[in-house]
């Protein structure tokens, strides 16, 4: 079964099923796990019976998965969040007024386009440093 994430992952959920922890969108994700993967499904409910048998525990790595779920929320609240969007719409509008105005000559123009594009990427880089990537340890 270790060798089988989907496998695992439905046992994990099953588990949770059984002891009433699951959250709604996990008691989805098994209900979509049951409707098209029936074989595997079963699978799994088999080899959570047999657990408790054979003298074993829940998996050993159940929370990993929901875990990179939650900062893979956290990161794309964190790209939506008012502030961000505020500084890229920013940096967006001096980027193309910057261009505008070098091409019509204009010596500020440079300096826009620079300062934009300072911005655009101080944001990128500020967003990926506080929010963790949700699959930078990932076990292989």
């Amino acid at each position: 079964m270790d060798e089988d994430p989907e496998l695992r992952r439905i046992v994990e959920l099953m588990a949770g099923e059984r002891e009433g922890r699951l959250e709604e969108a996990e008691t989805v994700e098994l209900a979509l796990y049951r409707e098209e993967q029936p074989a595997l499904a079963e699978a799994a409910r088999a080899s959570l019976a047999l657990r408790p048998a054979l003298g074993l525990g829940p998996p050993t790595d159940e929370g990993a998965w929901v875990e990179r779920v939650r900062a893979g929320q956290a990161l794309e609240a964190a790209e939506r969040a008012p502030r961000t969007r505020g500084e890229r719409a920013a940096g967006l509008a001096l980027v193309a007024g910057g261009l505008a105005l070098s091409m019509i000559g204009w010596a500020g123009g440079s300096v826009m386009l620079i300062v934009g594009i300072s911005l655009l990427l101080g944001s990128f880089i500020r967003v990926r440093l506080s929010s963790r990537d949700p699959y930078d340890r990932i076990k292989q």
